[in-house]
Parts: C-alpha cells; sequence; structure tokens
C-alpha cells in the first residue's frame, strides 16, 4: 500500500437523510439529530461514501459543488 492524497472538490452524486434513530444495539446522543450520508465525485476520479457535515440534510441538492474535509 501507497499513502494518497484526493480531493478537496466534488460534486453530491447522491444522498440519504436518516431520519430516524438506528435500532439496539446502536448508540447515539439524545435527541436524535437527523443526518445526511453523501455519494461524492471527486474531480480526480474517486467516489466516496461518508456523513455530509451540513446544518440542513435536506436542503442538499444533487450535482451541487462540495468541498472535502476530513474529521
Amino acid at each position: 500500500m501507497q499513502d494518497a492524497s484526493f480531493g478537496p472538490h466534488g460534486v453530491l452524486w447522491s444522498y440519504s437523510v436518516q431520519n430516524y434513530p438506528p435500532p439496539p444495539p446502536a448508540r447515539y446522543d439524545e435527541p436524535y439529530v437527523p443526518y445526511a450520508l453523501g455519494v461524492v465525485d471527486l474531480t480526480d476520479g474517486l467516489r466516496v461514501v461518508g456523513r455530509m457535515a451540513v446544518d440542513d440534510p435536506g436542503g442538499l441538492v444533487v450535482v451541487a459543488t462540495l468541498s472535502w474535509c476530513s474529521a
């Protein structure tokens, strides 16, 4: 394996909003806060799936240009 870099820009290909808490035995903070999982096509050709860092997950728009950040 080799280290690689990618990003930081891409286009939102698809997303799903998780509006309900997961079933046991999963843990989550109370109160449950909905979040979005997105599929992003990075400009260098890599497609990644991850949790979207947005205040309003329902406000995402497919084909929106995004910036990659890792937390």
